[in-house]
């Protein structure tokens, strides 16, 4: 169902189209390895991982 709305956006240059649908499906992959080049380091301060946990952890007040 939601193909054929985009279908039809396709048709009436509506905000959802072929295009937006499988930006917003597909996997995502990014790489940081440009920025690490920029900043001539081998590694950032912490993981993806880490990242996650601390901003996680500063929502929770109690």
């Amino acid at each position: 169902m939601i193909e054929n709305v985009a279908k039809l956006g396709d048709q009436l240059h509506l905000p959802l189209n072929s295009e937006r649908l499988k930006k917003l499906t597909e996997s995502y992959i990014v790489s940081n390895q440009k920025i690490k080049n920029e900043l001539k380091i081998k590694s950032l301060p912490v993981t993806a991982q880490e990242g996650l946990i601390k901003t996680v952890k500063s929502f929770n007040t109690n």
